[in-house]
């Protein structure tokens, strides 16, 4: 979109429109440096440290214990949480909403991140740990693609049971656990 009148504006302020409120925002995040710059600062404000701690009965002391520390340390850098986490929470300060997955590689040693477009995705269940569970739109898959051979590959980035819901074609809507790697992040509480 070119560019938003007072009218406009206003008319997207008043409607609340979860996806119109999206777009006035990185219209004004791209154009307005007096909008930008404190979003820029607050999603960089932390630096993302961590601490790898082991979880083990001390009574039954694990045997591959170092290998196991260093091994998790590995996978945990690797994902370079300290450059994607300042671009997760640019967007959700400047969209309100980051959906997406964590989606590991086939030997389980690194995973990285797959930003999901919020227009595909919703969340009205919470886990029994009150994390919101996501819930993915099956027509993503004929949107994000049109041929069968390249849909076939971005199907087979997602969980399995993703995979075999959009074959079934029974529901429109998937749920995918914060355990199969679903990440919903708000930053208000009506979650838009």
């Amino acid at each position: 979109r070119e560019g938003f009148d007072k009218e406009d504006i206003r008319r997207i302020l008043e409607s609340g429109d979860a996806d119109e409120l999206r777009e006035l925002s990185k219209y004004f995040y791209r154009f307005r440096g007096t909008y930008s710059r404190p979003i820029q600062y607050y999603a960089t404000l932390l630096d993302y440290s961590y601490i790898v701690l082991p979880h083990y009965n001390v009574a039954v002391k694990p045997k591959k214990l170092k290998q196991q520390y260093a091994e998790t340390c590995e996978y945990i850098r690797n994902l370079h949480l300290d450059k994607v986490l300042p671009q997760i929470n640019n967007i959700i300060l400047t969209e309100g909403v980051y959906y997406g997955l964590l989606i590991e590689s086939e030997d389980r040693k690194k995973a990285s991140f797959y930003r999901l477009p919020a227009k595909y995705c919703r969340t009205r269940f919470l886990d029994e740990n009150a994390i919101p569970v996501l819930e993915l739109n099956l027509s993503y898959f004929d949107t994000v693609v049109s041929n069968d051979v390249e849909r076939m590959k971005v199907l087979k980035l997602f969980p399995e049971f993703v995979q075999k819901a959009y074959k079934k074609k029974k529901v429109d809507w998937v749920e995918i656990p914060i355990s199969a790697g679903g990440i919903a992040f708000f930053f208000n509480e009506d979650k838009t």
